[in-house]
């Protein structure tokens, strides 16, 4: 009985070959010449894609103007200048409250230490006036140890928006890293 099942087993596999031998040996069809109407269609979608990409970029920066107005706008960028400095957590306060928190994963961390890499930790409104900032940030240096500081500053918002940068910098031989705020002036119009 077993015998028999495996003769018909091969017979059927015999002529699934044959018949896929014979499909498989057909001449192949000429692909159709492209359609002229088509290529219109296609570069005219493309045109479309292009234009709708433009108006999001438009919109986008239209509802930050209008949600973040210059005489109200605060954004803060942190940039690291120590090199092997692994930034592992980062915590901003203005004016004593906690306005953003950041944890690094190791490729945020190395995207950090990259010539001229910012990144931007807070983006709000505040009043005009004097204020103070404060960041703590922990990380490890290039020997796996880590490493901790803390900055704090007072800054004056004016009625241009304020854009600052709070740049980690090396210290001395032993000494931690440094930090320091850098206020951007405003591009005249």
């Amino acid at each position: 009985m077993t015998l028999h099942l495996g003769f018909r087993a091969l017979r059927i596999f015999c002529a699934l070959a044959l018949t896929v031998g014979v499909v498989t040996s057909a001449p192949a069809l000429e692909p159709a010449p492209p359609d002229e109407e088509g290529i219109e269609l296609d570069q005219a979608i493309q045109v479309l894609k292009e234009e709708a990409t433009l108006l999001q970029r438009d919109a986008d920066l239209a509802r930050d103007a209008l949600l973040h107005p210059p005489e109200s706008r605060l954004s803060v960028y942190l940039s690291n200048k120590v090199p092997g400095l692994l930034i592992e957590e980062t915590v901003l306060s203005v004016d004593g409250t906690v306005a953003a928190k950041h944890v690094y994963d190791e490729l945020a961390s190395r995207a950090l230490l990259q010539k001229g890499a910012l990144q931007r930790i807070e983006h709000r409104n505040i009043q005009s006036g004097p204020h103070r900032l404060r960041l703590t940030y922990k990380g490890t240096n290039t020997k796996g140890e880590p490493v901790s500081g803390k900055y704090e500053a007072a800054f004056g918002k004016s009625l241009d928006a304020s854009e600052l940068e709070i740049q980690i910098l090396p210290g001395g031989r032993k000494s931690p890293p440094t930090l320091k705020l850098r206020e951007w002036a405003a591009a005249p119009q």
